[in-house]
């Protein structure tokens, strides 16, 4: 059999790399100082930050849960907002819209609960 696994480089940040790196931490770590798995995440200190707008859609909040993070310090410390949904027109070429994410957004949140 192969060695264990010792070490993973994620390599962009953003959303996608630092949620991959906490994730990999949470889930794949190892108490054992023998077997501890090292996560190196590598971003370029030129890029600038985009600024997008990724969509903090309401699975975010069950995916911080998973991860041991307090909503309301993620929120507070990265200054983000609360994406209740997402409107596509035409996605599918169908020239229909979808709102995918609205009765995820009104089960999972007692706010959109009161606001919709």
């Amino acid at each position: 059999m192969g060695q264990p696994l010792r070490g993973i480089t994620i390599v962009g940040g953003g959303t996608a790399g630092w949620l991959t790196a906490a994730f990999l931490n949470r889930f794949c770590g190892s108490k054992d100082p023998k077997r501890e798995l090292k996560i190196t995440l590598i971003e370029s200190p030129t890029v600038p930050i985009i600024g997008v707008g990724e969509a903090s859609l309401p699975g975010m909040v069950v995916l911080l849960h998973q991860l041991g993070v307090s909503e309301s310090e993620f929120f507070r410390h990265t200054d983000a907002t609360f994406k209740v949904a997402a409107h596509f027109i035409n996605w599918n070429h169908d020239d229909a819209a979808q709102n995918p994410n609205i009765p995820g957004a009104i089960r999972q949140n007692p706010v959109c609960r009161t606001v919709w």
